[in-house]
């Protein structure tokens, strides 16, 4: 049945027939595992695309932001606005991604002027400018946000599990394309030493700042699909550091500045959520352990402790 090479004769399992049968799995799975598990399911691929766009950033190239929330607040009431306006959600969804995008980019130089923990405080100052600006705008619902009365007809858990799949396998693809490439390398670079980077001709600036976009694009997206779920968003917590904070620890969990790292971390912290759900409180004790166990005794993460043990080949 085998042959020599360990393979089933006859059988030859490529890589894309391989993904081609996932994500079969993937779409077929709404309609075979309770309705329940289809909503956990969306929330896995939201907080894993969140934890891969910023990692991108934070993970590949050692820009530490907070900002998350600032971002996806753009995405939010770009989507309900443009809604609003008769636009089709996919394509408000998109448009919020596209503005955050460019406000990332408009920021990026002052920003970048700054580093380490500076930089850090500054992405953090995004999302409380926003929320002061958004509280004070009536057109944007003021401190009571905007609500969706007149769902469009096709909107259901499936609806947004597909949504979230889609723009998840994007998200994934174009990382993974993007780290294995000349701008992953230079990431990877400017992480390690942004100074010697500069003296060996590596444009520092411009993959910050492609690193930047690329997380505020994604971050947006999310932010998007996490208003559709509730149908409401206000300034108050769609601008919250909880966002930043929840895509940082998955990525700290699950092994920083690694491909898989993020898919370990989001797991978890879904998991967590499930069977803590009526136990908040022990819920971010528990989290907090686990960060904290991690930063102290595996500082790579699980997937990195991994690699760094058992000598695997990154990812």
């Amino acid at each position: 049945m085998y042959s020599k090479s360990g393979k089933v004769k006859g059988v030859t399992l490529s890589k894309p027939l391989l993904f081609t049968l996932i994500g079969a799995i993937l779409v077929l799975l709404p309609f075979i595992i309770p309705p329940y598990w289809v909503v956990l399911l969306f929330f896995y691929f939201v907080r894993l695309t969140l934890a891969q766009s910023w990692n991108i950033a934070g993970g590949y190239c050692n820009l530490i932001s907070l900002g998350q929330g600032a971002f996806a607040g753009i995405g939010a009431y770009t989507t309900f606005l443009l809604y609003f306006s008769g636009v089709p959600v996919e394509g408000s969804l998109v448009a919020g991604g596209v503005i955050a995008a460019c406000f990332a980019a408009l920021l990026s130089k002052p920003l970048f002027r700054l580093r380490g923990v500076y930089f850090t405080i500054g992405t953090l100052a995004l999302g409380e400018i926003l929320k002061l600006v958004v509280i004070r705008v009536p057109y944007l619902g003021g401190s009571w946000g905007l609500h969706i009365t007149s769902l469009p007809p096709y909107y259901s858990s499936q609806y947004l599990y597909y949504l979230s799949l889609i723009f998840t396998g994007v998200a994934l693809v174009v990382i993974w394309k993007i780290t294995k490439s000349s701008i992953g390398w230079a990431l990877k670079c400017i992480r390690n030493d942004e100074d010697a980077s500069e003296l060996v001709g590596i444009n520092t600036y411009k993959y910050k700042v492609y690193a930047f976009m690329l997380q505020a694009f994604f971050t947006a997206l999310m932010g998007g699909l996490l208003a559709l779920y509730t149908l409401h968003i206000e300034p108050y917590t769609i601008f919250s550091l909880s966002l930043s904070i929840e895509a940082l620890t998955i990525t700290y969990i699950g092994g920083r500045g690694t491909f898989l790292g993020p898919f370990i971390g989001a797991a978890i912290m879904v998991m967590l959520s499930h069977y803590l759900a009526t136990y908040y409180t022990l819920h971010l004790v528990i989290v907090g352990a686990i960060l904290l166990a991690i930063i102290l005794f595996y500082p790579e993460g699980v997937v990195g402790g991994l690699y760094k043990r058992f000598r695997f080949k990154s990812l």
